[in-house]
């Protein structure tokens, strides 16, 4: 085991916190709220990598959520091509996606690693779009029980696909990580070999890392003195037998 990226001292007992260098993929480890699209050529990222180009992807959604979508492309694609129908087939397809769907772009950005976010990258040469993260709208409210979309509700929606790509880049940078906790000096005589892996991002406190942590050290104390006072009381329970016993 590598030696500790950070170590937190409490209660006699030292969180040692290391990098979580197998972590399980959150795509098949994780209840996802929305479904990430990506084309790459060097990448399998994010649930899906269709073969179909990104615009019959879109089609195909859009005509899933509106049946009848099918029949106003027919009617366009039997008019002579023209850069006026062709804009007509786009134009009602976007209608559909924005009527049944909350769509997000994916970017990433590729130097010495990859990373991934909802909004562009500043450098154009190592970064781009890749695809697309996206939700029903109901589903949304299937989600969050409501009868209806709302402003309020749509941006719940986003917020929660936002957190979802955001702990899928922790994953793709590595930022998950894991405790293995050790007694100090002080501690020698209370057993608390305790260790769990998997949470994401550096702020310890919010991935819950430290409040597990410490619970267990915690556990461990209390368990400790319940079985020293019960010792206690077994070797009081004695010394009255013996003195008892000699005394008779």
């Amino acid at each position: 085991m590598e030696d500790p990226y950070e170590t937190i001292e409490y209660r006699g007992f030292n969180i040692n916190i290391h990098t979580d260098i197998d972590p399980l993929d959150p795509i098949d480890n994780h209840h996802w709220f929305g479904t990430m699209i990506t084309w790459h050529r060097n990448y399998s990222l994010g649930h899906e990598q269709p073969k179909r180009d990104p615009d019959e992807f879109l089609q195909d959604l859009a005509i899933n959520a509106d049946q009848s979508l099918q029949d106003v492309i027919l009617y366009w694609e039997e008019l002579p091509h023209s850069k006026y129908a062709e804009k007509q087939i786009k134009t009602s397809i976007q209608r559909r996606i924005d009527k049944h769907y909350i769509i997000l772009p994916l970017y990433l950005y590729d130097h010495s690693g990859i990373t991934m976010r909802t909004s562009p990258f500043s450098c154009p040469w190592d970064s781009g779009q890749v695809g697309f993260i996206y939700v029903s709208n109901d589903k949304v409210k299937k989600e969050f029980n409501r009868k209806r979309m709302s402003k309020k509700l749509k941006q719940k929606a986003i917020d929660l696909m936002i957190g979802e790509v955001n702990t899928y880049d922790q994953y793709l940078t590595g930022e998950i990580f894991g405790y293995m906790i050790e007694p100090t000096d002080k501690n020698k005589s209370i057993n608390c070999d305790d260790s769990c892996w998997g949470f994401y991002g550096y702020d310890h406190e919010k991935s819950g890392l430290l409040e597990m942590s410490k619970d267990a050290i915690n556990c461990a104390i209390k368990s400790y003195k319940e079985e020293c006072k019960q010792n206690h009381q077994r070797q009081m329970q004695m010394n009255q037998f013996m003195q008892s016993c000699w005394a008779f």
